[in-house]
């Protein structure tokens, strides 16, 4: 009996969810350039013209990972942004979701590397590094509000930022590339230093 169109969608989606997933993984730890549409081909144990069924070339691939990550990092940022608490307290939940996140050993941690790293690629176009622009400037007024509110006094705001997303992405770094080296990290600990 032939699949149903229903049936056909699901395995389209499935592919190319295994392209996407192993696609990030590589980009993460080789970095964009040093990936090739059949490494992400040899990582899915596929066809490299399967890939390209799919997609145009890794740049594609890699658009369609910048939406995904996008997604994956504001939803947890809205709805903490929601909350009925002070900014330093939404604050302080944003760096414990992010460290949460990243102390996981979840895809979306490679999510979040992406997302954070995209600004410091110079081979990608500006337009995909945007949308983190505009969170670490949603972050930099939050901080502002925090200070009104008497926290994070005798610091510029940018300066903290960068501070903090710094530490965000050595951290983040670390648990990508020597994961042995993050495991029982006390999240409560990381976040109380990051909120002085």
């Amino acid at each position: 009996m032939p699949r149903t169109i229903q049936q056909n969608k699901l395995i389209k989606d499935k592919r190319k969810s295994e392209i996407l997933n192993a696609a990030l993984e590589l980009f993460v730890k080789k970095g964009f350039d040093s990936v090739s549409m059949d490494n992400i081909a040899n990582k899915v144990k596929c066809s490299h013209g399967l890939i390209y069924h799919y997609y145009t070339n890794k740049k594609d691939i890699l658009i369609d990972l910048v939406i995904k990550s996008h997604d994956v990092i504001s939803i947890d940022f809205k709805a903490i942004m929601e909350l009925d608490i002070s900014y330093y307290e939404k604050y302080k939940d944003v760096m414990e979701n992010l460290l949460n996140v990243i102390v996981s050993n979840s895809h979306k941690r490679y999510y979040l590397f992406l997302f954070f790293t995209l600004p410091l690629n110079k081979s990608l176009s500006k337009e995909l590094a945007e949308p983190t622009l505009k969170l670490y400037k949603k972050l930099e007024d939050v901080i502002k509000l925090c200070q009104k509110e008497g926290h994070f006094k005798n610091i510029k705001p940018k300066e903290l930022i960068i501070l903090h997303l710094n530490y965000l992405l050595g951290l983040l770094y670390t648990t990508v590339r020597y994961p042995e080296m993050v495991k029982n990290l006390n999240i409560q600990e990381l976040v109380k230093i990051i909120s002085r």
